[in-house]
């Protein structure tokens, strides 16, 4: 796994959901989402910022931004923001099985101010 601390991030014209989901169900929600996207004439523009909350079991609270070209209609499902600004948080990456992830920890990362998506 690779950390890298003290980030900030920009990013405008996103698409998002934020849902509590069986990770066997988060693929059929993102084309879900991708399919609401285009049925409006937007197009992806980059990769996506994804955020776990919690995890409890088989569920987790989870968010999905991806940016896209143009401005939608929000709905029930989805939201979208104008704009997403973070600032002082963590990146990790992990390149390998995911259910290595279980096995790792961050442990050598200092505390640091948790950011809140709007």
């Amino acid at each position: 796994m690779h950390i890298e601390t003290k980030q900030q991030l920009d990013k405008r014209n996103l698409i998002s959901f934020r849902k509590t989901l069986r990770a066997t169900e988060l693929q059929t929600y993102m084309e879900k989402m991708f399919a609401y996207v285009e049925s409006c004439g937007a197009k992806k523009v980059g990769g996506g910022i994804s955020a776990t909350y919690a995890i409890d079991g088989e569920f987790m609270d989870f968010a999905m931004y991806i940016p896209i070209d143009k401005e939608i209609p929000s709905t029930n499902e989805f939201v979208f923001k104008l704009l997403l600004y973070l600032k002082n948080f963590i990146i990790t990456t992990h390149k390998g099985n995911p259910q290595m992830l279980d096995n790792m920890s961050l442990g050598s990362v200092p505390s640091l101010p948790i950011s809140h998506f709007s």
